[in-house]
């Protein structure tokens, strides 16, 4: 704040030219602000530096009203606070990294294995698990934690659950890490009603009045065939959808079954207008689509779609798709997005049980988001984890940490910068001392020779 003042009223630090660095931080204790300025001394942007990795320039043609106010002020820390997610997600993830971190900084916790003692496990589960009492039984304490882990609850410490246990705080760390970045990602506010998918947990909940509603189980992607994070809109329903294969898929999991056997198993191989084929499977309660398909704009060719395989939503491994998102429950989410229509309420079962294949457009489009959250908190910060099928969290540490050495290196080189420029003055100024000196001596010189020669 001071050194802005001194900006705003005209006094730059020698060294410092037209670039500032701020010691701002967000609550995770990484980010930092940097203004430009013009030559006059005014702000011209703002560059927010989220965890070293994520570049955002904001232009300041709407939000310079309230900075220069907050300079005026002394109100940058307050302003600066306002860029903070304003999603309780991010704020229960930063208390819960505040509490990882003080584990870390205790040392951690020790691994643990089949032979470990009830003690030992009721004291790791504990270090993650503020709940944990003195007389709770082992069991509902395990279960517990499974839960948080996505794990099938059956309280005894299986060779899953062990796993988890031994993760290390350092990789649990980096874990909230990369979905607090992902929560800096999503926009300042979200439709009410909206849908949304946890791929990593391959769960979709129904917003409401910005309350959700419903939760169903899904099937999302496998790591062969992932499902994009993306933000679109769903438009309409198909009822009793046919299945028109992807080429990959046609290629790589149909065709070479043999023309009789798809034929005999229902599929049709169709002529394209480029004189290929293709494959449909007919709508009918063997599709592959089930009986509804929710369409929304994508350049990935995903949506959602019921199944008449069910015995994948029983499993807690469920990322088994070609991409695509499979629901536990799509009848109910499609009366749901029917409701407000006078003509559509309650009746898509009716719609399913005519047996043909129609659009129906939602009286008011659905926003939908599909996600890919690895750690998530409840409102008091304890924090539940999933595994990283993807790879993205390793991925996003690895941007994060190679945009914090280029930054720790940007931040060396403006500091030699201005050090070499500050030397290259003292050099100057001692080249004009020399060269004054040099004169002077040679006019001293001078005279001395031509009184010589006087006398």
């Amino acid at each position: 704040t001071r050194r802005l003042k001194q900006v705003r009223e005209g006094i730059l630090d020698e060294g410092t030219g037209e670039f500032l660095q701020l010691p701002w931080v967000y609550p995770d204790g990484k980010s930092q602000v940097t203004v430009v300025y013009d030559d006059d001394g005014s702000p011209e942007w703002i560059h927010t530096v989220v965890i070293a990795t994520q570049h955002a320039d904001m232009v300041l043609s709407d939000d310079y009203p309230d900075f220069a106010k907050a300079v005026a002020e002394d109100g940058l820390e307050q302003w600066a606070n306002r860029l903070t997610p304003p999603w309780a997600g991010y704020e229960t993830l930063r208390q819960g990294l505040a509490r990882y971190e003080a584990i870390r900084d205790q040392g951690g916790w020790q691994p643990l294995s089949a032979a470990s003692s009830p003690d030992a496990v009721r004291k790791r589960i504990a270090m993650e698990d503020p709940a944990v009492t003195p007389g709770e039984s082992l069991t509902d304490i395990v279960q517990r934690a499974q839960r948080r882990y996505g794990l099938n609850p059956t309280g005894n410490l299986d060779a899953r659950t062990l796993a988890a246990l031994n993760v290390g705080v350092d990789d649990r760390i980096a874990a909230i890490m990369a979905n607090m970045e992902r929560w800096r990602w999503m926009p300042r506010s979200l439709p009410v009603n909206r849908v949304q998918v946890n791929i990593a947990a391959a769960v979709l909940t129904l917003f409401e009045g910005d309350q959700p509603v419903t939760s169903m189980r899904a099937v999302t992607g496998s790591p062969d065939n992932q499902t994009p994070m993306l933000s679109s809109s769903i438009h309409s329903i198909v009822v009793n959808p046919p299945w028109n294969v992807p080429m990959s898929i046609a290629r790589r999991e149909l065709f070479p079954k043999g023309r009789a056997t798809l034929i005999r198993q229902g599929y049709k191989i169709v002529k394209t207008p480029e004189g290929g084929e293709r494959i449909v499977q007919p709508a009918g309660p063997n599709s592959a689509l089930g009986r509804l398909k929710f369409d929304f704009n994508n350049p990935f060719a995903v949506y959602l779609h019921d199944t008449p395989a069910r015995g994948k939503f029983s499993s807690y491994d469920r990322l088994a798709s070609h991409g695509c998102i499979r629901l536990e429950k799509p009848v109910a989410l499609a009366e749901q997005m029917v409701a407000a229509s006078p003509d559509l309420n309650g009746q898509i079962q009716n719609l399913i049980d005519e047996g043909k294949t129609q659009r129906v457009s939602l009286p008011q489009d659905v926003a939908v988001y599909l996600l890919y959250w690895t750690a998530f908190a409840n409102n008091d910060g304890v924090v539940s984890f999933r595994n990283d099928p993807y790879g993205w969290d390793k991925l996003l540490a690895q941007k994060i940490d190679v945009a914090e050495e280029l930054d720790r290196l940007d931040t060396h080189v403006a500091e030699t910068r201005r050090v070499l420029d500050s030397k290259d003055a003292i050099g100057r100024r001692l080249d004009f001392l020399m060269q004054e000196f040099n004169r002077e001596a040679n006019t001293l010189g001078s005279k001395a020779i031509d009184t010589r020669s006087t006398q």
